[in-house]
């Protein structure tokens, strides 16, 4: 029985190390409809659209929910002295978030494995105008795009679309990420959120940053 335990444990420790460090894919695709899923190794999860049995569970939680009516509250006269001390804090904690979420953003890895946009207009003519002014807007873009998205140039496909009178458009975008970083820097904001005084509030903030 305690082998068992010991190879059950094992296999959770090798479940979580896995999750941890190797990549996890969040795969979001149109073609018609939206589609989103999340993919960690062979293993894909959908996200989007719903089933139709969460969408119906949803639903009888929404009619189960009593009504409450919002009970009124008097602010007091301390509460309202401390408003601007409140705004001043959260201010703290919104840059605080931001500059973590820089750097969060920065392990993320995003990928155009392809992407069809049709360009339509009133008339051929029109079509034809509106066709070169995207053309050319989206390849001024690629030198942008390159710092931030992997893509190859042959798998973005911008054409004038004469047949129909909508836009049609499909893509299949690919977001990865390790979960290892993303949780670091989650303990570190937290770390550093600890840090800030609730009474008195430095303006700079580079001091928490930087563990001062």
């Amino acid at each position: 029985m305690m082998i068992y335990f010991i190879f059950a444990l094992i296999l959770l420790l090798l479940f979580i190390f896995s999750v941890l460090v190797f990549p996890i894919h969040i795969l979001i695709s149109y073609n018609r409809s939206l589609s989103i899923k999340v993919k960690l190794f062979f293993v894909s999860i959908n996200l989007f659209p719903f089933s139709e049995k969460f969408i119906k569970n949803i639903n009888n939680l929404k009619k189960t929910k009593p009504n409450k009516k919002p009970k009124k509250h008097k602010k007091s006269k301390t509460e309202s002295d401390n408003i601007l001390n409140k705004i001043k804090f959260s201010k703290t904690i919104v840059s605080l978030l931001f500059y973590h979420l820089k750097k969060v953003i920065k392990k993320i890895n995003f990928k155009i494995n392809y992407l069809k946009l049709g360009i339509t207009g009133e008339d051929a003519a029109d079509t034809a105008i509106k066709y070169e002014k995207y053309r050319i807007s989206i390849s001024a873009l690629f030198p942008f795009f390159r710092n931030i998205l992997s893509f190859k140039e042959e798998n973005i496909n911008i054409y004038p679309n004469f047949l129909e009178s909508e836009f049609p458009l499909e893509f299949d975008f690919d977001i990865s990420f390790k979960l290892i970083f993303i949780l670091y820097e989650m303990l570190i904001f937290t770390k550093n959120y600890v840090k800030i005084p609730n009474e008195k509030i430095s303006d700079n903030i580079e001091g928490v940053y930087n563990g001062k």
